[in-house]
C-alpha cells in the first residue's frame, strides 16, 4: 500500500494502525514532513509503515511492476488538475500506477471534488482512458471522517476507487 503525495503522515499512520497486518509506504516531497512521519511510524507496533522523501514521478519507475496492492491519493478540489498540462500529467501518472498494481489492486482517491462537476467527469474519463474503471470495492482504507486541511469547507469528501479493467 503506497500513498502518493504524503504530507504529514498522520493519515497513513492511522491506516497502518487500523490495518496492522498490512504494510504502508508514503512518498512525500517535503523532507521535514517525511522526517516527522518516519518518527511517528517508528512508534508503531507492529512497525508496518515507512516514508520516503522524493518526487513520485522519479521514484515510481524504481518500483517493480505488479507489486503494489493499493495506491492512495488525496486530491483536494483546489489541487485538481484544470489545465491541459495538468490533465496530461494526471493521465501519465495513472498509466504508470496501473503498471505497478497487482491483479485486483486499486487506486483510491480521497477527494472533495463534487461528483457532478466537470473536474470529476474529466477525472473519471481519464481513468477510463488509462484502462481503469470505478469499482464498488467497499473497503476504503481512509480513516472514517478524515478531512484534509486543504478540503474546501462544506464539500463532503468521498473515495473514488479505481481498478484495472
Amino acid at each position: 500500500n503506497l500513498e502518493i503525495g504524503m504530507k504529514r503522515g498522520e493519515m497513513l499512520r492511522t491506516m497502518a494502525v487500523e490495518n496492522w497486518a498490512e504494510y504502508f509506504i508514503g512518498i512525500g516531497r517535503d523532507q521535514n514532513e517525511v522526517f516527522k512521519a518516519k518518527s511517528k511510524f517508528a512508534e508503531l507496533d507492529p512497525q508496518n509503515a515507512s516514508a520516503f522523501w522524493g518526487d513520485t514521478e522519479r521514484l515510481l519507475p524504481s518500483i517493480t511492476d505488479r507489486t503494489i496492492d493499493n495506491f492512495f491519493l488525496v486530491l483536494p478540489e483546489r489541487s485538481a488538475p484544470v489545465s491541459a498540462e495538468g490533465w496530461a500529467s494526471f493521465r501519465a501518472m495513472l498509466s504508470a500506477l496501473g503498471k505497478k498494481l497487482v491483479g485486483g489492486g486499486t487506486v483510491r482517491i480521497l477527494t472533495d471534488v463534487e461528483t457532478d462537476s466537470p473536474v470529476f467527469n474529466e477525472l473519471v474519463q481519464i481513468a477510463e482512458q488509462t484502462n481503469f474503471e470505478r469499482t464498488s470495492n467497499s473497503r476504503s482504507y481512509f480513516p472514517d471522517g478524515w478531512r484534509d486541511p486543504e478540503f474546501k469547507a462544506g464539500n463532503k469528501p468521498h473515495v473514488i476507487a479505481l481498478a484495472l479493467k
